[in-house]
């Protein structure tokens, strides 16, 4: 799983404003590896449910917030939003993501 997910493109710069110091900069590329282990972390999450999730659900088994990351897993084309939804603890729908199933049949990926 981890080239696969090593792949997903990174841009620091998107996450430091052109204002900031060049500590946020460099703060933005040590990013990289909580991000990959972010990433990592909730394909693993999903693959143990073994059904669609919501961000909150994952979230909340993983005990922080995982929206961001979803959108970038579901970029790199490694999860799809589903049609299904799920109340969350605000009481609106939450779109519910799983992992692509030519992910779920290739056990390399899984090593």
């Amino acid at each position: 799983m981890e080239s696969k997910i090593k792949n997903i493109p990174f841009e620091p710069h998107k996450l430091a404003r052109s204002t900031d110091p060049d500590t946020s900069y460099d703060a933005a590329v040590s990013m990289h590896t909580n991000r990959v282990s972010q990433h990592q972390e909730i394909m693993r999450a999903m693959k143990s449910a073994n059904a669609p999730m919501t961000a909150e659900n994952i979230g909340d088994v993983l005990n922080y917030s995982v929206w961001r990351r979803m959108t970038e897993l579901e970029e790199a084309d490694l999860i799809v939003r589903t049609d299904i939804k799920r109340k969350n603890k605000s009481g609106r729908q939450a779109y519910c993501y799983e992992i692509k199933n030519n992910l779920n049949d290739q056990g390399d990926f899984w090593k």
